[in-house]
């Protein structure tokens, strides 16, 4: 498996930083086009990311979530627990809370057989980790 780091259109900036700071461990993306990043993020085994657009496009495409949340409003708002793991915290959520949802629903995808694809997300606006 292969980490992508999705970044919005209006961090174009950080996409050179992700990628001197990952040195080719990760590839970094910038697709503004809402269906070529659907067709991207389709084929991801883990989708990990703020509440967004992309995180409800994730589960719209049956792509295991990971979704971050900074407001206590996940009830209202959040995805689905079958789709979705949500991670939030009053005093907002930590690098180590996130990196172990990320890792136990990693473990989780990597032996599942979704019907869908799957997909995975972290850091800028999304980390995802391709199949391959």
């Amino acid at each position: 498996m292969r980490p992508i780091i999705f970044v919005g259109p209006e961090e174009r900036e950080l996409r050179r930083y992700f990628t001197a700071a990952l040195s080719q461990r990760a590839a970094v993306l910038c697709e503004a086009d809402a269906r070529a990043f659907a067709g991207l993020g389709a084929n991801c085994d883990l989708f990990v990311a703020c509440d967004s657009g992309p995180v409800h496009l994730a589960c719209a495409l049956g792509i295991r979530t990971v979704a971050i949340f900074l407001k206590n409003n996940f009830n209202h708002w959040g995805p689905p627990a079958e789709l979705a793991r949500i991670v939030y915290r009053e005093q907002g959520p930590t690098l180590d809370i996130v990196l172990k949802a990320y890792r136990e629903e990693l473990a989780l995808a990597t032996r599942a057989d979704f019907p869908a694809a799957g997909g995975g997300e972290i850091a800028a606006k999304a980390i995802s980790v391709a199949r391959g």
